[in-house]
């Protein structure tokens, strides 16, 4: 009775050692390049693999910095234009954010550490999407449509036409995403360090970096 007791005991403590280990991450090391990847795939991609496999947040925390990320890229465009737009314009625009979001293209490169601190190498190849404002066929077709919006209703007012070229710059930017785009190749240093709660972050400057390299 005493062997098998000592053997009860043994095997519960292997199994909470091996449950602490899977939340805690003892006996792995940090790898800030993985932790980076992993943050910028969810972040953009919404791809939360890594993210929970790293155990740096749940999936749902992952979505939300998703959702977070998409919501930011379609305030400002609303800004840009002044516009109010109405549910069913949101949620269009968010679904082609969405999807250029998905198209992002980078690769993690030289890691380096110093006192617990990490810098890592990020090249992205930068999605052009915001050029289409500046494309001299898109701003005909933009010409076109608020003409021809005019020409059908002579009262049409500023809400329906900027509705009508919204449309418009939706249409294009699900095209972008489904045949992207890119230019010349940037590297930024992304800083990773520890924050008061003793988790791993990428500091706000660096995501602001990233946020100019990954889309344009």
């Amino acid at each position: 009775m005493k062997n098998r007791s000592f053997f009860i005991r043994a095997a519960v403590l292997a199994l909470t050692l091996v449950m602490i280990c899977a939340v805690t991450g003892c006996g792995q090391e940090f790898d800030a390049g993985d932790y980076v990847k992993a943050m910028i795939d969810a972040s953009y991609k919404g791809d939360y693999s890594a993210y929970t496999k790293q155990n740096i947040g749940s999936r749902d925390e992952g979505r939300k910095m998703h959702e977070n990320n998409v919501k930011a890229l379609v305030d400002s465009f609303s800004s840009m234009f002044g516009s109010d737009l109405d549910d069913q314009e949101l949620e269009d625009l968010g679904k082609a954010m969405e999807s250029l979001c998905g198209a992002v293209k980078y690769d993690i490169g030289n890691v380096i550490e110093l006192d617990g601190k990490y810098t890592v190498d990020v090249t992205a190849s930068p999605l052009q999407f915001s050029t289409v404002l500046e494309d001299e066929e898109f701003n005909k077709e933009a010409e076109e449509t608020v003409k021809g919006a005019m020409k059908d209703d002579p009262n049409i007012g500023d809400k329906e036409l900027m509705a009508a070229l919204t449309g418009l710059l939706i249409d294009r930017f699900n095209e972008i995403a489904s045949d992207p785009q890119y230019g010349k190749e940037k590297t930024v240093k992304v800083e990773v360090s520890k924050n008061d709660s003793g988790a791993y972050e990428i500091d706000s400057e660096s995501w602001k970096k990233l946020d100019r390299a990954l889309i344009q």
